[in-house]
């Protein structure tokens, strides 16, 4: 674990879970994955507490909505629309090491063949 050669070297760090937005709001269908992530909020919230003492910081990052394989043919649909335009910046976002959409910019990562040309 992490922490625990973080706190055996006497040196703090930072650990970043990666939960989603869905751990705080309700939505239907995918009670499942939301219990998932907000346990995974709660549990990063315990942590960020507990290790503070040694100088651990522990946050989490909670995308939005993500295009992927499995749910691009529901937002083509009037139900999937009408929920990108509840979205602040009116799009999806999107897997950077996926084949990139024509739609805008992509994140870079140094290091990764053949995305970064």
């Amino acid at each position: 674990m992490a922490a625990k050669a973080m706190i055996d070297a006497g040196r703090g760090g930072c650990i970043v879970n990666v939960a989603s937005i869905l751990g705080t709001r309700v939505a239907s269908h995918v009670s499942a994955y939301a219990a998932s992530k907000e346990g995974l909020i709660q549990l990063t919230r315990s942590l960020a507490l507990e290790w503070a003492r040694h100088g651990i910081r522990v946050n989490a990052i909670c995308p939005g909505y993500i295009e992927t394989d499995l749910n691009r043919e529901f937002f083509a649909t009037d139900a999937g629309q009408a929920l990108i335009k509840r979205v602040p910046q009116r799009r999806l976002g999107h897997d950077p090491l996926a084949a990139p959409p024509d739609r805008g910019p992509t994140i870079r990562r140094p290091g990764i063949p053949g995305r970064n040309s």
